[in-house]
């Protein structure tokens, strides 16, 4: 049984949380054959022990946002798809793309399945932006608003994946400390997250006095993917606004695994998820890596057991990030914690193996 999954080009660098979802659940699916959306010509990643097949869906990697042309080709494929036995798709929904879809299944009278990869900003028309016979939320705070939204769709939830990454050497997170400026002696705190969608780069910014107060050879990295013009002008304000000596603004890296390798601690104090998945992938790597997390305590972020939590804003966030430098016994807690989680609830093939419990469940009852 083949189960097509529909969502940005599937390809590397994989920095977008719902491709690295569509990647991980498709490599590890046992008794499904998964077929995924890439590029011509794009050349294979590591593809894992159930080999997908790339379908040379569309002519780039496209954007952050995907254009008008490259949501057309998907479509058309769609409309030419008549070897899988279900569509998995894995985007955040628009009420455009949804109309489509919904026509489509009409038409082919396929089973689908619908992960909400990004939360929408609003859920009082949430019902316009579903269409599948399922519908897959990645937190229970998205579940339940779903449901209270729409009480008539199936919804379900299912953490993401945690990607299995290769631990960077040491040579590689020198090089990127040394690029940034940053000594052995300093103590670097990463915030991974979006500069213009939430509040959490300027919670970071307001942390970073009452942080370096505490800690006197800390500094605070900035490794935000620039999505939007918004953004330059964003940075460009924080920069004018902290102290040179006491931040860095590193963009958005090849890899970020090699700063966060060498991180005390990552800082996510982000409520508003919309324009990103609920459980951020960067978030996955740095527990993944051993590095304590502090996220806010409200919001998707909030269920996740092992990471500090505290309220969003500029000094319970430095207090947590100090204390998690100070108090090693803290320190080796929060890590344990954070990776019985993944071994719990972001395990890939357990990941993969509820999705193809719901794929056998929507085709029988088709």
């Amino acid at each position: 049984m083949r189960v097509l999954f529909v969502s940005k080009p599937i390809r590397e660098p994989f920095h977008d949380g719902s491709a690295c979802l569509v990647r991980d659940v498709a490599s590890n699916l046992q008794r499904w054959q998964a077929r995924v959306m890439g590029v011509a010509g794009s050349p294979p990643w590591e593809l894992g022990p159930n080999r997908p097949e790339v379908a040379a869906v569309y002519r780039d990697g496209g954007r952050y946002a995907p254009a008008l042309a490259a949501n057309v080709r998907a479509m058309a494929y769609l409309l030419k798809d008549t070897s899988s036995a279900l569509w998995h798709f894995v985007f955040a929904p628009n009420a455009r793309s949804s109309g489509v879809i919904r026509w489509l299944r009409r038409a082919r009278r396929v089973p689908v399945v619908q992960t909400v990869a990004s939360p929408p900003r609003s859920f009082a028309a949430v019902r316009e932006l579903l269409f599948g016979d399922v519908v897959v939320a990645q937190s229970e705070w998205t579940k339940a608003r779903i449901e209270d939204a729409a009480p008539d769709v199936r919804v379900e939830m299912i953490r993401p994946p945690a990607p299995q990454i290769d631990v960077p050497g040491s040579s590689d997170v020198q090089r990127v400390r040394a690029g940034l400026g940053l000594t052995e002696e300093q103590r670097v705190f990463v915030y991974p997250g979006d500069l213009e969608f939430s509040q959490g780069a300027q919670v970071v910014a307001d942390a970073v006095a009452p942080l370096t107060a505490r800690v006197p050879n800390a500094v605070v990295v900035f490794s935000c993917r620039r999505k939007t013009p918004r953004a330059v002008e964003v940075e460009a304000e924080l920069a004018r606004r902290l102290p040179k000596d006491q931040v860095r603004f590193a963009g958005e890296l090849p890899s970020l695994l090699p700063l966060v390798a060498g991180a005390d601690c990552v800082l996510f104090p982000v409520e508003d998820l919309w324009a990103k998945v609920d459980i951020p992938i960067a978030i996955l790597e740095s527990m993944r890596l051993s590095v304590p997390v502090i996220v806010p305590d409200r919001g998707p972020l909030s269920e996740l057991v092992g990471p500090l939590r505290v309220s969003a804003s500029g000094e319970p966030v430095a207090e947590a990030a100090a204390r998690v430098v100070a108090d090693a016994a803290l320190r080796t807690e929060v890590v344990a914690c954070q990776e019985r989680t993944l071994g719990s609830e972001f395990d890939a093939r357990s990941v993969a193996s509820r999705y193809e419990a719901l794929y056998d469940g929507i085709c029988r009852r088709a």
